[in-house]
């Protein structure tokens, strides 16, 4: 019995990539070099994986993507890029978040993982999430200041977070004798788990998929804060 034929599109992060499930089974992964535009790049990496399994966009069964927290431009191409796939091929569309990308794809003992992203001034989107590897969810994502920390490290192990993490977390780990792991997000650890939903038959309305921004984008806020001037 031949595998479904999956697509995944991880760019939520300066580093970024796509990867395709073959029938074989097999997986195939192009990456993009940190900081290429997502606009010139996403799409000739999608073509050079249909060129490399000989496979094209027919084939597909189905299409995950990462869908943030993360960079505007990156979330905001990708998402449009998965949404009009899954549209025009009448395929299943799978949005896949962010930190359970991180949890993935990123080597931390085992135990319960706190994933923290989109970190600004005192405060950052926080997911718990327990046995990553198996995907198993404690609680939503939340947008968390220093002050409600406390609570959310019971149990943690470890703590996956990048250079921007506000010093009141950090040190708060440091007090909890909790590590502080920098995050890898994976195309192929997307396109793990956009086959574990496409196994579930739990997909998501292309019309309705929408990045998950923790803040209004900066963009938008210096634009609100002109046109109220």
């Amino acid at each position: 019995m031949s595998s479904p034929v999956l697509l995944a599109i991880e760019c939520s992060q300066r580093r970024g990539g796509v990867a395709l499930q073959a029938p074989s089974g097999d997986v195939h992964v192009v990456e993009m070099e940190p900081g290429a535009r997502r606009d010139d790049v996403l799409q000739p990496a999608i073509e050079s994986l249909f060129k490399e399994t000989g496979l094209g966009p027919r084939d597909l069964d189905g299409c995950g993507c990462s869908i943030g927290p993360g960079g505007f431009t990156g979330l905001r191409i990708t998402i449009a890029t998965a949404r009009a796939m899954a549209m025009a091929l009448r395929i299943p569309l799978y949005g896949i978040p962010s930190a359970a990308v991180a949890a993935l794809s990123t080597t931390t003992p085992p135990g319960r993982v706190l994933v923290v992203l989109a970190s600004k001034g005192d405060s950052a989107w926080l997911t718990t999430m327990e046995h990553p590897r198996e995907g198993h969810w404690i609680g939503p994502g939340a947008l968390l200041h220093s002050r409600d920390l406390g609570p959310r490290l019971e149990g943690v192990t470890s703590i996956i977070a990048d250079e921007h993490l506000p010093g009141s977390f950090r040190e708060a780990a440091e007090r909890a004798s909790i590590d502080v792991i920098e995050p890898v997000f994976s195309a192929r650890s997307c396109l793990q788990m956009t086959c574990e939903r496409h196994a579930k038959d739990d997909h998501d309305d292309p019309a309705a998929l929408l990045p998950l921004y923790p803040r209004p984008p900066e963009a938008v806020s210096l634009w609100e804060a002109r046109e109220g001037s």
